[in-house]
């Protein structure tokens, strides 16, 4: 297994080994990321809920059309 695999580079006791100049923009990223799928997946949801009530508006309107005809 210690063959294959190389020893944690971030999650270390004695801190990270990996220099400042990567871990920085690996960290901004991985939030920026995670930011993004949020606002992505909240965008998304606000959408389907405006979609479904269309939706029923316009069933509404169609019985409504039914009824009176």
């Amino acid at each position: 297994w210690n063959t294959l695999h190389q020893p944690s580079t971030f999650f270390r006791a004695d801190g990270p080994k990996a220099p400042a100049s990567i871990i920085t923009p690996l960290l901004t990223m991985t939030l920026a990321f995670t930011v993004l799928f949020l606002l992505l997946h909240l965008l998304r949801m606000r959408t389907e809920v405006t979609k479904r009530k269309a939706d029923r508006l316009e069933h509404l309107k169609i019985a409504r059309q039914q009824k009176g005809a």
